[in-house]
């Protein structure tokens, strides 16, 4: 499917039947009311944004950050990255050339749950006992069941 197509069918398959990319290429659903994620197009590739908090004065996430954004297991296979002109944490997630909306979808899934995960952490700092690395992996892993 293309980008556009995949787009409609998110939209239809959540109660949004127009959603679509706008003249910019992009557009942006809020999930739960609470969670927005931008969907743009650009140079043949979509990309999946969120924001996921302030950066300023919490480094002392940045290492479980970075750890989590190895091999992508605690970014849902994206990066985490920093917007330095919002000065805000961010998750990406690019998909390149054809796709299955089935795949989207479990992709997205994933998405939500690392972002809600590594929001928490964002908030939380180094307490991050109530998170931990285990607890956000297994409720992936259940989310894509």
């Amino acid at each position: 499917m293309t980008y556009d197509e995949i787009i409609s069918e998110l939209g239809k398959n959540i109660g949004i039947n127009d959603l679509c990319f706008s003249n910019e290429d992009n557009c942006s659903v809020i999930f739960d009311k609470k969670d927005e994620i931008v969907f743009e197009k650009s140079d043949g590739r979509m990309f999946m944004i969120a924001n996921l908090g302030a950066s300023q004065g919490k480094e002392d996430v940045y290492r479980m950050l970075l750890e989590g954004n190895y091999l992508g297991k605690f970014s849902a296979f994206g990066s985490i990255g920093i917007n330095t002109d919002l000065e805000e944490f961010t998750l990406t997630r690019v998909f390149e050339g054809e796709l299955d909306y089935r795949e989207f979808e479990q992709s997205l899934a994933f998405f939500i749950v690392s972002m809600r995960k590594l929001k928490d952490l964002i908030i939380k700092g180094n307490d991050h006992q109530n998170i931990g690395r285990a607890s956000l992996f297994s409720s992936v892993k259940k989310t894509m069941v």
